[in-house]
């Protein structure tokens, strides 16, 4: 009887353990909501800028890869959309990007104090070469939550048109 092979398998294994603990000191950025900006509102619809703040905690730089998020208002699903962040997070360094929002006019509530729910989760790339060819053969594709809630307060993005846009505040 001979000696079975090993299976690709059997090599791969150490070495998906070493790529699980060589990525374990690298902590996962921390994304919140710094602000809400009224673009544009006219007869078809409302377009939402919303301003969001990352942190990384760690000594090398974070390429963000994909922002996945949702909005709702008054409980109601009005906004899904997937977008690239277009943003490298500096070591140890805060970094602002905006995520655009478009609501339909029959899906804008009335009112001008709107609760509204942000939703999503952001997809990065986590520090190192190896960390690097994980997420490339899309075998480790770390993600973070961004979640927020609050009131929209339209009340003064609704006064006269200026040639500003015209910041829309979040309330937690």
């Amino acid at each position: 009887m001979s000696p079975r092979k090993p299976t690709p398998a059997a090599f791969l294994l150490p070495f998906l353990a070493l790529a699980a603990t060589g990525c374990s000191s690298s902590k996962p950025p921390t994304f919140h909501i710094a602000g809400v900006q009224l673009r544009e509102q006219n007869e078809r619809g409302t377009e939402l800028i919303f301003q969001i703040e990352a942190s990384n905690p760690n000594g090398r730089e974070v390429p963000l890869y994909e922002a996945d998020y949702a909005l709702l208002l008054n409980g109601q699903h009005v906004f899904q959309g997937v977008r690239t962040p277009e943003a490298t997070l500096r070591r140890y360094g805060v970094q602002s990007f905006s995520l655009p929002v478009v609501v339909a006019a029959d899906q804008m509530p009335a009112g001008t104090q709107i609760p509204y729910r942000f939703e999503g989760t952001i997809t990065y790339v986590m520090p190192g070469a190896l960390a690097e060819i994980l997420f490339d053969r899309d075998l480790r594709r770390p993600k973070a939550t961004l979640s927020d809630s609050g009131t929209l307060d339209l009340s003064t993005a609704l006064a006269p048109a200026s040639s500003d846009s015209t910041q829309a505040n979040a309330a937690n």
